[in-house]
């Protein structure tokens, strides 16, 4: 809750944008579909007490993004915030330069915002417990990504016919990120092939 003496947060955010040049603030309203105004506001405390963290710039989009979704298939999906979350963070990383820096430009308000709304405010990270997740305990053993990459040694052998299958089994092998990005790609891969590499289920 703000004290007496700050003054309300939409005068807060009216004299922030007073300070926008009106190229820029003609170039915001073009891209969001949400008013501005709202996208800058920062949220309140939590019952804690505990002050909002200022918004980046992917955070607004996925806001402005959220509303866009429910302008033209309905609250039902726009609801789905997984299902939203997912498909934003798609379109963000294939959005250009010129999109993304618009959102930014809309963050850069926000914080203004949010430093005159909270001006006490301190970034404290949450501390969270060392505990060994199923992925970390199944790639404690594996090497780092460059090394899953290179090529790999072929055993010394004696007899010089092989010499074509030593030639075969110096090719690179594919990093994982590669064959999971493959099996999430196919519905119809079989989970006994990726097992080792995703875990038990």
């Amino acid at each position: 809750m703000l004290s007496p003496q700050s003054p309300p947060i939409y005068s807060i955010i009216e004299q922030v944008l007073s300070e926008l040049d009106p190229t820029a603030y003609s170039k915001i309203l073009r891209q969001v579909s949400l008013p501005i105004e709202k996208l800058i506001c920062p949220k309140k405390k939590s019952r804690k007490g505990n002050i909002p963290r200022p918004q980046n710039s992917f955070v607004i989009y996925r806001r402005d993004f959220m509303a866009k979704v429910k302008l033209n298939y309905g609250h039902e999906i726009s609801s789905n915030l997984p299902f939203v979350s997912t498909k934003a963070a798609k379109w963000w990383s294939s959005e250009n330069s010129e999109v993304k820096n618009t959102y930014q430009i809309i963050a850069d308000l926000a914080r203004k915002v949010h430093i005159r709304v909270y001006p006490n405010y301190v970034f404290k990270p949450k501390k969270r417990p060392n505990k060994y997740t199923i992925k970390d305990i199944f790639f404690e053993d594996i090497p780092p990504q460059q090394q899953m990459n290179q090529p790999i040694p072929s055993p010394p052998l004696s007899n010089s016919s092989n010499s074509n299958s030593d030639n075969n089994n110096s090719q690179p092998l594919p990093s994982i990120n590669q064959l999971l990005s493959i099996a999430d790609d196919n519905n119809n891969y079989d989970r006994r092939m990726c097992r080792s590499f995703r875990g038990p289920y």
